[in-house]
Parts: C-alpha cells; sequence; structure tokens
C-alpha cells in the first residue's frame, strides 16, 4: 500500500486502532479506580507491559511505513511516538492521572515514615556512605520499590515527569512542614541527626543509585535503581533546607544555636555541614557571625581562667575550626551539601569574613581586664616559665610559636616588652635560661612580627652577657695570683636593662679588694666610663658548718653579707646589722625574716612581741654575687613581727638532710623600667662565688611580697603610660611635619594604625589640644575639621 500511494490511508488506520485501544485501557483504569494503591498501580503495569508489546508487534509489522512515510511526512509521528501521545492523551485522563499522582505520592510518604521510624541513628548511614539506598525497610516490600520505580519510568516515557514533579514538590512542602514542627523540639544533636536522615534518604531516590544492606538487618536488594533526576532530588533537599531550617526566623536562630553547640562540643565537622548549608543558601554571614559569637563567649570563659595555657590550647582548637571550616578542606559530604554546590566566591568570601571576625573576637577577649595582672603580664609571665624549663628543643619551639599567635592579639605590646624585659633580665642574670637558642628564637619571632625596634633592647641584654663573660676571661687572664674566691661580673649597659633600686653596702675587706682589682682592669680597658655597682643584685655560695654537719648555700648577696657577721659575734640586734653593713634597716628585715621564718630556718629572731625560730651552727666563707629576685609565695613569713631593736643569732639547732641549700629570699622591690638612656654611663652587676658561683642555684623560687609585686606591676605600667605619651608626642609631630595640612579623622586614623599600642580617641584629642595650645598646630580658619602644622 505504501508502494502504491497508500501511505495515508493505512497510516490513518493504524492511529485508528491505537486510538480504540487507549481508549479501551481508559475505561479499564477509570472502572478500577476503587483499587487500592498497590493493586490499581500493578494493573497501571500491567496495562502499560502489554500496550508496550502490542506496539512493538505493530512498529515491526509496519516498519517500512514509519521509516519511509511517517518518519519523512511532515506534522506525522512516527509509530512509537504516535502511540505514546494517544496512551497520554486517551488512556491518562485526567481523572486517572490524579489517582496515579496520589498511589505513588503516597507509597514515597510510607517509605518516609517508614526509614524515619526505623533509622534513628545518622550514623547508620554515614557508616554504608550517604550515596548509599536505604530500601526497603519493614512493611515496604522489593515489589514496593520496584513499583515506584516503574511507574516512575512511564512518567518519563510519556513525559509526564515535569507534571508530577510538581505535585511530588507540593506534597512534599506539606509533608516536611508538618515533620519539621515535630523536629524542631528535639535536642540539638537529635535535631541534626534527624534531618540528616531526611535529607541523606531524599538522596536515595536519585536513580542508578545501588541498594546494599545496612547493620539493622533488614532484606536488600543488590543493584536496585532509584526513580527520581538529580535536579529533582537536589531540589527536594532544597525544600527540606528551607521548612526545616529557613522557614522562620525562630527556626534559623535555633539552628545557629545548634551550630553553637556544635562548636562548644568541638564537633567540627557536623559545623562544617551546617556552615555549607548557609552557604549554599547565601546566608553565610549569619552562621559565620553565630560561630564568631560562640568563639568569643568561649574565649571570655578562657581568659577568666586566668591561664595563658588555657588560652594557647584554646587558640590552637580554633585555627583546627577555622581550617576545617575552609574552603580547600572537604569533609565528608553530609546533609545533601557537596562543595560543587557552592561558589568559590560565596566561600571564599565567607571563610575571610569568617577569619576577620575571629580575630576580631580574640581582640576583645585577649584584652578584657581580669584579675590584677594584665594580658601582657600573663603572657610574659607564661613565656619566663616555659623558657626556663628544659625541654625539646622542637616542642619549645612550637609553644613560641603558639604563644606568639597571641602575642599578635595582645593591644599593649610595649607593656608586654616592659614584662618580657624585666624576666628576661633575671633569667640571664640568674643564669635560669634553659636554652639560648630557644631565647633567640622568641626574640626573633617578636623582631619579625613587630619589627627590629621593638627588640633592640632585649638583643643588646644578649650582647652584655656575651661581652661579660669575654671580659671576664681577659680579667681571669690578667690576674697575677689566684684568688681566694673566684668572681664574675656582668657589665650591663644602662639603656638596655631594667633600673634596679640601689643601696650602698660595705663589704668584706677580701670582697673589697676584688672588687677594686675588677674596676681598676675595667677602667684600663674602658676609659671614661663609670660603674654603678649592684650589690643587692648578687648571689653567692657560702660554705657554712653547722653542729648538725656542714652545708652548702646558695644564697643571694644581701643574705650572704648578714650570714657573714655571724663569725665575729654570735648576736646582733637588726640595727647593728643595717649600721656595720650600710644596707637599709627594712632591707635588713626582709632579709632576716627570710632565713628565720622561711623553709630553712638558719636565725633566731627574738624581741618583745615574738618568741624565735631558726636552726643552729656557725657560717664561715666569703663572697659576693650577681642576682635577683625570683617569684613565689610569701606563705606565713611576717615581716611585721622583726623590727630594729629585734635581736637576731644563728638557730644552733638546724638540721637539714640536704648539703646543698637554696636559701630563698622575698622578693623586695623589683627592677623598674624607667631608665634613662645613656651612651657614656655602663651600669655593672657583680657576681662573686665562693664555690661553684651560679651552678649552685636550684629550682627553687624566691619567694615574692604580693604588695611589693602590686607596687612593681604599677611601676611598670606608670612608665609606660609616660613613654607612650611620648611616643604619640613624636607620631603627632612626624606626621604633621609630613603631611602640613591634614584632616582630624584622619590623623587619628593615622595615628591609630602607626602605634604599636591602643590609643583612644580622647587620648589623641588631648595630644592635638596640647600642640594647638603650644601654636604647634593650628586649625583651619574656614574648616576646624582640618589641621595644619606651624614652622
Amino acid at each position: 500500500m505504501v508502494l502504491q500511494d497508500n501511505a495515508t490511508i493505512l497510516y490513518k488506520k493504524l492511529h485508528a486502532v491505537i486510538y480504540s485501544r487507549a481508549k479501551h485501557l481508559q475505561t479499564t483504569l477509570r472502572e478500577n479506580c476503587a483499587l487500592e494503591r498497590l493493586p490499581y498501580l500493578t494493573l497501571l503495569l500491567q496495562i502499560w507491559s502489554e500496550y508496550l508489546q502490542r506496539l512493538s508487534t505493530i512498529r515491526s509489522v509496519f516498519l517500512y511505513l514509519d521509516q519511509t512515510f511517517a518518519l519523512h511526512t511532515p506534522k506525522i509521528y512516527q509509530i512509537h511516538k504516535l502511540a505514546l501521545i494517544v496512551f497520554e492523551a486517551e488512556t491518562l485522563v485526567p481523572e486517572t492521572k490524579h489517582k496515579i499522582y496520589d498511589c505513588i505520592l503516597s507509597l514515597i510518604q510510607s517509605e518516609r515514615d517508614s526509614l524515619i521510624r526505623h533509622l534513628t541513628s545518622y550514623d547508620e548511614i554515614t557508616t554504608n556512605s550517604l550515596n548509599q539506598s536505604l530500601f526497603p525497610l519493614p512493611g515496604i516490600s522489593l515489589e514496593f520499590t520496584e513499583i515506584i520505580i516503574s511507574v516512575v519510568k512511564i512518567f518519563t516515557a510519556l513525559g509526564l515527569y515535569e507534571d508530577f514533579e510538581a505535585r511530588y514538590f507540593s506534597a512534599s512542602k506539606t509533608y516536611f512542614s508538618s515533620e519539621s514542627a515535630r523536629f524542631a523540639v528535639l535536642p540539638p544533636d537529635d535535631f541534626f541527626s534527624s534531618i540528616a536522615i531526611r535529607i541523606a534518604t531524599e538522596r536515595l531516590r536519585v536513580s542508578n543509585e545501588t541498594l546494599v544492606q545496612l547493620s539493622t538487618g533488614y532484606p536488600s536488594l543488590a543493584q536496585n535503581k532509584g526513580y527520581f533526576s538529580v535536579h529533582t532530588t537536589q531540589s527536594t533537599v532544597d525544600l527540606i533546607y528551607s521548612e526545616y531550617i529557613f522557614s522562620t526566623l525562630e527556626r534559623v536562630e535555633m539552628v545557629l544555636g545548634v551550630v553553637g553547640e556544635y562548636v562548644k562540643l568541638k564537633k567540627y565537622e557536623k559545623v562544617k555541614i551546617l556552615y555549607n548549608i548557609f552557604l549554599v543558601n547565601r546566608r553565610g554571614d549569619e552562621v559565620v557571625r553565630c560561630i564568631a559569637a560562640t568563639v568569643k563567649d568561649l574565649g571570655i570563659a578562657v581568659i577568666k581562667t586566668e591561664k595563658i595555657e588555657d588560652l594557647v590550647k584554646f587558640k590552637t582548637e580554633v585555627d583546627e575550626m577555622v581550617k576545617v571550616l575552609g574552603p580547600e578542606v572537604e569533609v565528608e559530604a553530609g546533609m545533601g551539601v557537596g562543595v560543587d554546590r557552592i561558589s568559590d566566591t560565596d566561600a571564599s568570601a565567607a571563610h575571610t569574613l569568617l577569619i576577620k571576625i575571629v580575630k576580631e573576637a580574640f581582640v576583645g577577649f585577649v584584652n578584657m581586664k581580669v584579675g590584677k595582672a594584665s594580658i601582657e603580664e600573663r603572657l610574659s609571665k607564661y613565656l619566663d616559665g616555659v623558657l626556663k624549663v628544659k625541654d625539646e628543643e622542637d616542642h619549645v619551639e612550637s609553644v613560641l610559636t603558639k604563644c606568639l599567635a597571641i602575642f599578635r592579639f595582645v593591644k599593649g605590646k610595649d607593656l608586654f616588652e616592659a614584662y618580657y624585659k624585666k624576666d628576661l633580665s633575671k633569667r640571664l642574670l640568674l643564669s635560669k635560661s634553659s636554652s639560648y637558642d630557644s631565647e633567640k628564637s622568641m626574640i626573633q619571632k617578636l623582631a619579625v612580627e613587630c619589627g627590629s625596634g621593638f627588640t633592640q633592647k632585649l638583643e643588646g641584654m644578649f650582647k652584655d652577657m656575651e661581652i661579660s663573660k669575654e671580659t671576664m676571661n681577659d680579667f681571669k687572664a690578667a690576674l697575677t695570683t689566684k684568688p681566694p674566691f673566684e668572681i664574675y661580673v656582668n657589665v650591663l649597659t644602662t639603656a638596655y636593662w631594667p633600673t634596679f633600686p640601689q643601696f650602698t653596702v660595705t663589704l668584706p675587706h677580701e670582697m673589697t679588694r676584688m672588687v677594686e682589682s675588677f674596676k681598676t682592669f675595667y677602667h684600663s680597658k674602658h676609659k671614661g666610663r663609670r660603674l654603678t655597682w649592684q650589690h643587692n643584685l648578687g648571689y653567692c655560695s657560702l660554705k657554712a658548718w653547722f653542729p648538725k654537719g656542714a652545708k652548702e648555700l646558695s644564697l643571694s648577696f644581701i643574705q650572704a653579707l648578714i650570714l657573714l657577721q655571724f663569725n665575729t659575734s654570735p648576736e646582733y640586734t637588726v640595727s647593728d646589722l643595717s649600721t656595720i653593713t650600710d644596707i637599709p634597716i627594712p632591707e635588713i628585715i626582709r632579709t632576716v625574716v627570710s632565713m628565720a621564718y622561711g623553709k630553712h630556718k638558719l636565725l633566731i629572731v627574738e624581741n618583745k612581741n615574738t618568741g624565735a625560730s631558726g636552726s643552729g651552727g656557725s657560717s664561715s666563707g666569703s663572697g659576693s654575687g650577681s642576682g635577683g629576685a625570683g617569684s613565689g609565695s610569701v606563705g606565713g613569713l611576717k615581716v611585721a613581727s622583726v623590727s630594729g631593736e629585734s635581736t637576731v643569732k644563728i638557730n644552733e639547732l638546724f638540721k637539714s638532710p640536704n648539703v646543698k641549700l637554696k636559701i630563698s629570699a622575698i622578693q623586695g622591690k623589683l627592677p623598674s623600667l624607667d631608665a634613662k638612656p645613656s651612651s657614656s654611663t655602663t651600669s655593672g652587676n657583680v657576681s662573686v662565688s665562693g664555690g661553684v658561683g651560679s651552678n649552685q642555684q636550684d629550682d627553687e623560687e624566691d619567694e615574692v611580697d604580693e604588695a611589693d609585686e602590686d607596687i612593681e606591676r604599677a611601676r611598670i605600667q606608670k612608665s609606660v603610660v609616660i613613654e607612650r605619651s611620648n611616643l604619640l608626642d613624636c607620631f603627632l609631630v612626624r606626621v604633621m611635619k609630613m603631611r602640613r595640612r591634614v584632616g582630624v579623622v584622619e590623623l587619628f586614623r593615622e595615628v591609630r594604625d602607626g602605634m604599636r599600642f591602643g590609643v583612644s580617641g580622647r587620648e589623641i584629642k588631648e595630644r592635638v589640644e596640647r600642640f594647638i595650645g603650644g601654636n604647634y598646630i593650628e586649625r583651619e580658619e574656614n574648616d576646624i575639621n582640618v589641621l595644619k602644622y606651624v614652622a
């Protein structure tokens, strides 16, 4: 018929046959609309299967018609497409379509209910990969899943998938809205797990996913297929985000609260998942500020402990979290979020904002005023302890690097320098530093961070120690006779070191000879320089003989001077000791108390108000030394119980199982930092040892008077305030000279950026007004907000 030009007649008759069959199938489906969902869908599949079989036979018979006439004739469909169009139009009428849609959506809802009911742990999903299916579950047979897959394929073949997808999204929105209300009352961890399970199971509906058995022991179907497109599944996940997380402001705040809880619990991978969800939904700023606020709250709690080691540990944890949240770090995909869905621009911008806000949070709580000691003092003391303890070099270097990270947040870097210089001076003079390499490494780190000017004085202190070592080698080589005891002198440049309280003392004859000998030698090498002797900073070793045995005492120079007096008399009053040694009475009292009421009670103090305390024996030896103060606790020492009229004598009952003893001193006024640099003056610090010298020192620290520590703290802070004022004046003058004319706002900003310490607008304003009053600066006549420099 095709060859005889009857193809059109044949095609129309074939169309009529297909149409008739489709109408018959329509009747069958409409007559069975009362069936339950599974029987009805089974009937649909049977009809569809039979229809396709007949279509295949017809197409084979009429292949020549299909390939020659239908293929090349405009507005004529090929047989297969014609049959599908007729089936969709005549068999699946609106009533039938709605019935089929309702059945499928009902089955999907049953799947959802079963999954969320039987999977109560997110780990059940992540253990076997989020991309593995969980079907079937109890109450859901293999036939159940196969029917859904087959029906969805029918929708795809007939071009009904988008129509069904719209109905599916509408039904899903209603279901998720109801379920989200139930999830909202769950604890944070359960809330997270429930959403994660819901999202994970929705992702399993993507076609071409393999179903495997989970640890639940439910039966599984290997190599079964999903039934939705990737677009449908991802849109479903986005719908879950919208309904469960972003539906209301209260819900968003609740989820952000969950983020905060996970930050506190250090569950950074879960934080990353929720963080990515906010990024996908273009709400990165909200989650970033939530994380930063949590970090600030945690930081405030840490800073209130006043422990730098806790702060260092917290900073390390925050760095780890920020690294995990970075765009370059991928965690296991979770809750439907893949890094491919987050643009590089959004990820980079959010991470940059996170770093910036976290830094601001650290600057805020690190510089909080907590307790008496400031962050600058606590950090310096912590570093002092680290650099005193012998440890592996790599570990010490790691700790120093972490401390430097804290130092970056400190506003008062000049105040830190003052405390650090004080502590460094004690470590160098008392040989308490565990490693010069570590000391220099820390100074190099500070120089890199703040510039060489910041560490100039610290480097000068090390230079003084090296020069002192060379000087002492030359001095010993110049001696013509062997001295009765060893002497070691540290010559310190006044400009580099803290200033120390001074008082003159009367030395024993042999000590005086050694001191004069060194002065003669030094002046022969360095004419025009003046040595100021700091005997109160010395330490030395004495050999003492007690009735219970001989002891080697390592003690301060002032302690040694007082003990040596008992070689000539068994007892003295405090006033007598002061007269003999020229040491002020308060210092005599402080020193006597350290030896009468301290750990080793070498002396007995008697007066009208108190009894006696100490140990017995006699001491002999000579020496003077350079030492200083340490740190510790005064404990039960009672300075107020000793007066100038109190009698002091050796405690003849003193005994100790140890031969070598470290006699702690009560730390009095510590070195202050108000030294005025002088290029022509050199300060000398003398160290003399009757035994081994500084090697006699052990790890026991001197005891600290808390009141004196407060006084010294106030002195340091006052000196720093004065120095800051001078630096601010210099900077203002330099800026005005360079700019000649500048706006007030711009000047304030430039000053704040140029100072290495925090400076308030009020302080800048006061200094500017002072310069205006001194006619160094004046305001523009036409614009009071513009300043100009007066030459």
